[in-house]
């Protein structure tokens, strides 16, 4: 394994981080799905490609775990055929990006196919076996590249060479036909190249000769010319490095050049292609602008309408990728450091190059404006009219946003003075010696811009000075209203701060008087108030005395049991209480029976009336 490469292992089912990764790219497709039933036509190519996106990002995941996995079984596989020199067939598998244009996984899954019959051909002899292996990849890729042939079709001719059927060996559009005599001949065709006798039966020896024929041919070395000379080469590469990256063979520094020089092929390619793009392009200017006039008010209106469910769909996406991502976010952010720092090595190495291929740019597009400037300045004067009108319609925000921005640039610049009067002293340098060194072209170019523009001048002063009498006039007449508008506008201030005053008192009454009337009418209201309260004479009163009526009429056999009961209890023991011995031997037992209702007096009025019957009565029976 390469030295700072990145290994991610899997433990357990993966099925769990599939179905998060997913559920993001199914919620992503949801919400844009809302808007492009609503948007229409216009927003459905948008719709399309972020729903792509979203599935490719759902599947980077599951991309990784099954690269891995399948990098796993190959490199078993490899051990297993090559046991001592496994590590150099898994070497040139990781190195086949830029060899053959192939991932280690390609590469290896392909040399298994054959391994057993190559291996059998040299006798076991693991090491050669290794480098005629990787001659064999190299040839197919270079075959594919050269030929145009599907790398699918070769590896099939390859693989069957393996089992001496040679039916598929016209796939390799070497001139010889699919069949066993046709291999014979490209055997003999490469005898007489090198003196060296192949034999047909030995794997080894067909796939050399191929080779010395392919090399004959200039087939040989073109995947790796390509992968750095050719748009579709070195994109082959960088897929196949990125694969190698996802399964932790390869690093993220070989995706990263691999990238860079598919960016260098592209702008190559866009700078052949430039002078005639543009060229078609100037010529369809009128039908362009024609087009962008009637398609884009359209677009416009569609995007203003409709521009609160998107901004909700928005909303809804952006929630649901932050839940499903803060799971994964330490791991992200551990990748996404790597890929940085990687990303700024590799830029850092880069920046002489693309400084370079940067001022070569500019230079070229300052030359072509030059040269376009007779016609550009025409149009750009009618343009800037445009927009000076168009500003002056809208100055009072460009004045707010100029002032944040003044300020916002003047803290920026504050904080970066120190660096600043650093660098004064090698600018300054560097200007004077670029001022030295291009004196006598500015000269000249000064002398000639100066003569140009006083001849310019001599010609246009008539009008420069119609023109001049116009602007201070009208600067004169701006400035005399000046006073009047200042005092026109203070007095308009207090007026209409008084005018809003004054329209507000009405108004500001009936609040207040309002507010405090309806709490009277709630109170009122709520209590029955009309004189007498209609609450307490109907709900508070009536109900009241209703109230103590039945508590009565409910507890007033209680309170006549009780009253009873004492009574009673109170006789039995007055009865009780009367039985006495006369002194004479003689009893008398006076009864006495208390009926309820009777009525008691007071004790001592009672005994005067009755003392002097009890006496006579006691002498008659001979008490005393």
């Amino acid at each position: 394994m390469a030295d700072g490469s990145v290994t991610i292992e899997i433990n357990g089912d993966s099925k769990g981080l599939e179905k998060e990764i997913n559920g993001i790219g199914s919620k992503v497709k949801s919400g844009f799905g809302k808007i492009s039933s609503i948007a229409g036509a216009a927003l459905t190519g948008v719709t399309v490609a972020v729903g792509g996106a979203a599935t490719a990002l759902a599947g980077l995941g599951t991309a990784s775990v099954n690269s891995y996995a399948d990098l796993e079984q190959n490199i078993g596989g490899i051990e297993t055929l090559f046991k001592g020199s496994a590590d150099k067939v898994i070497k040139n598998a990781e190195n086949a990006y830029k060899t053959a244009g192939m991932s280690a996984n390609q590469y290896m899954e392909t040399v298994t196919g054959f391994s057993a019959s190559l291996l059998q051909s040299l006798g076991g002899d693991t090491e050669k076996a290794a480098d005629v292996a990787d001659m064999a990849l190299t040839d197919m890729a270079d075959n594919a590249n050269k030929m145009g042939t599907s790398m699918e079709s070769i590896q099939y001719a390859y693989q069957g060479f393996a089992k001496q059927n040679y039916t598929m060996l016209d796939n390799l559009k070497l001139g010889y036909g699919g069949t066993k005599e046709e291999m014979q001949r490209l055997l003999a065709d490469a005898e007489k190249l090198t003196g060296v006798k192949y034999d047909i039966s030995n794997l080894s020896d067909v796939y050399n000769a191929i080779h010395v024929i392919q090399g004959e041919l200039g087939i040989t070395g073109t995947t790796a010319k390509e992968a750095s000379e050719t748009i579709a080469g070195s994109v082959s590469s960088m897929k196949a490095s990125f694969d190698n990256f996802l399964n932790g063979s390869g690093t993220i520094d070989q995706v990263i050049e691999t990238g860079l020089t598919s960016i260098q092929n592209i702008v190559n390619a866009v700078g052949e292609l430039l002078p005639g793009l543009i060229e078609s392009v100037a010529n369809a200017t009128p039908q362009i602008v024609d087009a962008i006039n009637q398609i884009f008010p359209q677009i416009l209106n569609l995007l203003i309408t409709n521009a609160p469910t998107i901004l909700s769909s928005i909303g809804q996406i952006l929630m649901a990728l932050t839940q499903s991502l803060i799971n994964y976010m330490p791991q992200i952010l551990t990748i996404a450091m790597q890929l940085i720092q990687s990303f700024i090595n590799g830029l850092i190495l880069m920046l002489p190059q693309i400084i370079q291929m940067g001022m070569q740019l500019i230079t070229q597009l300052i030359t072509g404006i030059a040269q376009m400037l007779p016609q550009l300045i025409p149009q750009a004067i009618n343009a800037i009219i445009t927009l000076v009108e168009g500003l002056l319609n809208n100055i009072d925000q460009l004045i707010d946003a100029g002032i944040q921005l003044i300020m916002g640039l003047a803290d920026g610049l504050i904080n970066a003075i120190p660096i600043l009067v650093e660098k004064i002293p090698t600018i300054i340098e560097k200007l004077i010696q670029a001022f030295i060194r291009n004196y006598p072209k500015m000269a000249e170019a000064g002398w000639n811009l100066i003569t140009k523009l006083a001849s310019g001048l001599l010609q246009a002063l008539p009008k420069c000075a119609e023109a001049a009498g116009q602007v201070f006039s009208a600067i004169w007449n701006g400035l005399k209203e000046l006073p009047g508008m200042i005092l026109d506008i203070g007095k308009n201030i207090v007026q209409g701060l008084w005018n809003g005053i004054s329209g507000a008192a009405g108004w500001l009454w009936d609040k207040v008087s309002g507010f405090c009337g309806g709490i009277v009418n709630k109170i009122k209201g709520f209590f029955g108030i009309h004189s007498p309260s209609k609450l307490f004479n109907e709900e508070i009163g009536k109900f009241l005395a209703l109230g103590l009526g039945e508590g009565f009429d409910d507890n007033l056999g209680k309170v006549f049991k009780g009253m009873k009961s004492a009574v009673n209890f109170e006789t039995q023991k007055l009865s009780a209480n009367l039985s006495t011995t006369a002194t004479n031997n003689k009893t008398l037992t006076a009864n006495i029976i208390v009926k309820p209702g009777d009525v008691y007096m007071d004790s001592k009025k009672v005994a005067r009336i009755l003392t002097p019957n009890m006496t006579k009565t006691l002498r008659g029976a001979g008490v005393y």
